[in-house]
């Protein structure tokens, strides 16, 4: 384990907004770097979203291409309920952009045997696959669960889906897609767990690993 020096003891109750006053949290002396600390691979570092309560992890090498902002990457935001965390890819709406990190993504999860395992990591973690909650312009809206094996959308009403893969692969169009796929946590639960938040933060990304590194492989 990398030895670094985190102040993280928890999260604070005045961190769960929509801003970054007067926060801590995101810094690599706190809660970037407790998560960077725990990872079981190397050159991985944390970078603090300017005035957003969001921190994003990557691979060194990765992180220092171009547009970094369409680079597969593991994330956690805040807002004034919840902490969201897991992985986070982006897909621009400008045919000019490059596609590479989820073009590869996509490639990945179109293997049915990658499907399946993530199907089940889902399950068995409780994740959700959603795109940003506070996008005004969404690729689409609700958030899509595991169940029975298969994916079932959850809107107003609900909506099975059969193929992942294909509704991914729909997306890109007029509206940028900013896709999660992580753990949705409440507040209450978050600052009971204090600073073992961190162990469960990295432990996410580590079972997230193989996703993360089939979506960079073809740009590191």
């Amino acid at each position: 384990m990398k030895k670094t020096f985190s102040k993280f003891n928890g999260f604070k109750e005045s961190d769960f907004k929509k801003n970054v006053t007067g926060t801590n949290w995101r810094s690599r002396s706190y809660l970037g770097g407790a998560v960077t600390q725990r990872l079981y691979v190397d050159k991985f570092n944390s970078w603090a979203i300017p005035r957003w309560p969001i921190i994003h992890w990557d691979d060194i090498k990765h992180r220092k291409r171009e547009k970094s902002l369409l680079q597969a990457k593991f994330f956690a935001e805040l807002d004034e309920k919840n902490l969201y965390y897991g992985f986070y890819i982006e897909c621009s709406n400008k045919s000019s952009d490059k596609r590479t990190d989820w073009n590869a993504f996509i490639s990945w999860v179109s293997n049915v045997e990658n499907e399946i395992w993530l199907n089940k990591i889902s399950i068995d973690n409780d994740l959700s696959i959603y795109e940003k909650f506070d996008k005004k312009e969404k690729s689409f809206e609700g958030i899509i669960k595991s169940y029975n094996n298969k994916w079932r959308i959850h809107r107003e009403k609900y909506e099975d889906i059969d193929s992942l893969p294909a509704f991914l692969s729909n997306l890109p169009g007029k509206n940028w897609v900013d896709l999660m796929i992580g753990k949705i946590e409440n507040k209450k639960e978050v600052l009971e767990k204090g600073e073992s938040i961190a162990d469960d933060i990295s432990k996410l990304f580590e079972i997230l690993m193989p996703l993360y590194k089939a979506s960079i492989k073809s740009s590191t």
